[in-house]
């Protein structure tokens, strides 16, 4: 190279130099002046009312439509708490909400060493519903949950016949013949189904208004006609026992024996009759299973301390001639597998203390018929995760996790807590005015709720 070209090069890389610090000066400048302009939108829509609501019910709809339209409104969720002085202090500076937020830092860090970029952008995907559901806490009250709840309920019904049309007019967007709707995945439409359903009988039991009782009832059947198309053995087993757990909390021993007799007669007739999704195959799904666990407990032996970071199961399975498949097939293998023993510690110590904190709010009557809905929908991610990680994706994980923004109703159990020698609820806070002024509220909530008139 001669000295033209050295010269050249010179001059060139300054030019560079000069219009990326240009450049990176604009975007900042420009990146804070749409941020003030946006806090200005925000705080007259606020002024306006009712923006949280749209915020949240449009969030809880798009979980029912295609996996991206789901991560846009998150993104746009995330900016919005993010913005807000506010919500922003109560995310970031909560050591709880930090604590559970690295572990998805961790798992980007634990990624980056072994070139999974899949597992950063997962990590980054997590790391954005948790914000979300952060959020939802700062700002949830009992109305605008139940209103999720029948959002969540009436917009599953549409899936239905998307996935009718799928299964008999366009099969070839099916894999096996079993329709995902709009979920990407068969089993990812099974698990949304397992949630909507609990989430129907939570409504069944809080609302006063016997019409809409006959709405979700009918939300169930039709859900039902879902899951059968979707042919998930592991979400029909799951939703059996979920059913089951559901009303043995709620005290409906009568009404669990019925469903358990009515279960035991529809799977006896099912099962004889070989008309059950996928029954034949039963044992060649098992086989599969067993080897997805094998080469994920080989994986987990040589990167038991770290993990791989999320989808760590895509790198270890051409490593040992494991089966091909996206993940272990079992929550606990797979977070294993992932976030190695330092993970999963902190994961389970996590996990622990929410339960810890929920059965508190049991102990003090706060919330219980929303205390026994979280209780439930963990019950059956734990379930479904024996055979399945179904949770890990964004529309499932997203509206598990909208279901546990229940956990930050604004109540008065502060005051109720000190009565019970100061007992602490994590992230509670006391009822306004206005919420005391219209208890029960018009969306429905039961009773049993308002711990002055609890009934175990």
């Amino acid at each position: 190279m001669d000295c033209a070209d050295v010269y050249l090069m010179e001059i060139a890389t300054q030019f560079l130099l000069w219009y990326n610090s240009g450049v990176y000066y604009i975007l900042y400048s420009e990146g804070l002046h749409i941020i003030k302009r946006l806090s200005g939108v925000l705080k007259h829509t606020k002024a306006l009312g009712n923006f949280d609501s749209i915020l949240m019910l449009s969030l809880t709809v798009s979980i029912f439509l295609p996996f991206y339209i789901t991560l846009a409104c998150m993104i746009f969720v995330v900016i919005v708490s993010v913005i807000q002085k506010k919500s922003r202090k109560a995310i970031f500076l909560n050591p709880s909400n930090l604590f559970l937020m690295s572990i998805m830092l961790y798992g980007i860090i634990v990624s980056s060493i072994y070139a999974n970029y899949t597992g950063i952008m997962y990590s980054l995907v997590f790391l954005a519903a948790l914000i979300v559901m952060f959020y939802g806490k700062t700002i949830m009250t009992r109305k605008l949950f139940d209103n999720m709840m029948d959002a969540a309920c009436f917009t599953s019904v549409i899936c239905v016949p998307i996935a009718a049309i799928q299964m008999f007019w366009f099969p070839g967007v099916t894999v096996d013949g079993r329709p995902p709707s709009t979920f990407t995945n068969a089993n990812y439409y099974g698990m949304i189904i397992e949630f909507v359903v609990i989430i129907a009988m939570y409504r069944i039991f809080t609302t006063q208004n016997l019409k809409m009782r006959k709405w979700y009832v009918g939300a169930i059947l039709i859900n039902l006609i879902g899951l059968y198309m979707s042919m998930s053995m592991s979400s029909c087993m799951t939703l059996c026992l979920t059913m089951l757990i559901y009303l043995m909390i709620k005290g409906k021993k009568k009404s669990a024996t019925v469903l358990f007799l009515f279960i035991a007669i529809i799977a006896f007739a099912l099962l004889s009759g070989q008309i059950f999704p996928r029954i034949d195959t039963t044992t060649e799904i098992f086989r599969v299973r067993i080897d997805v666990w094998s080469t994920a407990l080989q994986g987990i032996a040589d990167h038991a301390l770290f993990g791989m970071g999320p989808s760590a199961y895509q790198l270890v399975w051409p490593v040992y001639s494991g089966y091909p498949t996206f993940h272990a097939h079992n929550l606990f293998l797979d977070t294993l597998l992932n976030f190695g023993v330092i993970g999963g510690c902190a994961i389970f110590f996590y996990v622990l203390t929410q339960l810890k904190l929920l059965m508190k709010r049991f102990q003090i009557r706060v919330c219980r018929n929303r205390n026994i809905l979280v209780l439930v929908m963990f019950a059956a991610v734990l379930i479904h995760g024996c055979t399945d990680v179904t949770i890990f994706w964004v529309q499932t994980g997203m509206l598990f996790l909208l279901v546990y923004t229940s956990t930050g109703i604004q109540n008065n159990a502060k005051s109720f807590a000190q009565k019970k020698r100061k007992i602490s609820i994590h992230h509670t806070q006391v009822w306004s005015a206005e919420e005391h002024a219209n208890r029960p509220e018009k969306s429905g909530e039961s009773k049993s709720d308002i711990h002055n008139s609890e009934v175990h």
